[in-house]
């Protein structure tokens, strides 16, 4: 909902509705007192491994104080179209279990958002990466229930795919490495930093493929200029 909470995000429910896969699955308990959530990150496991899986299944449990770790998904070749194969993909135990009892504590309820956010940060990341094509990831591969110990050291599982065939996929790439690596390397002239002498090759590689904008060539110029004439990076005025 909006601030004031009369109107919907319509924005943010278009979004969900374009994702190939939820982010997540809430399950209500059948006297509509809790609800449990859990994330479908270990989807893209399947979906990175097979480009058309005949069927997923999503396994889970009920709310857990014992740690889960995630294991890997089953494989069933029993399927008539795509890799011919259904998926098993073990969910776990809910990362976040709520009553409306539990609701009605400022708390639980502070602590309960701060951990869902903390679940948003690494599934709404995956989802932003594949849809500018980069086929990288990284989901969180232990948890259990309610766990509020913000300060620990989360353990997280990284997946990452690229192609063989010369050329594929990197236009793509580029299109958003370009802005990154050249927003990178002008903090780094501008904060007088030796390490943006270092982008110099990944900016002249961008730039014999036509691929520098102007803000690119006019970073690398700088920099050229600067390290010929042995100063620091600060862009010369």
């Amino acid at each position: 909902m909006n601030e004031k909470g009369n109107a919907w995000k319509a924005y943010e429910i278009e979004w969900l509705r374009s994702l190939a896969a939820p982010l997540y699955l809430a399950r209500v308990s059948l006297d509509c007192t809790r609800v449990d959530f859990y994330s479908l990150w270990p989807v893209w496991r399947v979906l990175g491994a097979s480009p058309a899986p005949f069927r997923i299944v999503c396994e889970f449990d009920d709310a857990s104080k014992n740690t889960f770790k995630l294991p890997d998904s089953q494989q069933q070749v029993d399927g008539s179209d795509g890799d011919k194969t259904t998926w098993t993909v073990f969910l776990g135990p809910p990362f976040l279990s709520v009553s409306q009892e539990e609701l009605g504590d400022a708390g639980f309820k502070a602590r309960a958002t701060t951990l869902m956010w903390n679940w948003v940060e690494f599934d709404r990341m995956t989802v932003i990466r594949l849809l500018l094509r980069i086929a990288f990831f990284v989901g969180l591969y232990e948890w259990f229930t309610n766990e509020f110990d913000f300060p620990r050291i989360l353990k997280t599982y990284q997946w990452m795919a690229w192609s063989p065939v010369p050329g594929q996929n990197i236009d793509a790439i580029c299109k958003v490495f370009e802005p990154v690596v050249t927003n990178l390397g002008a903090h780094l002239q501008h904060q007088d930093d030796p390490a943006a002498y270092s982008l110099i090759p990944a900016l002249a590689w961008l730039q014999s493929n036509n691929r520098l904008s102007a803000f690119g060539e006019g970073l690398l110029r700088g920099l050229r200029e600067t390290q010929t004439q042995g100063k620091s990076p600060r862009p010369i005025t």
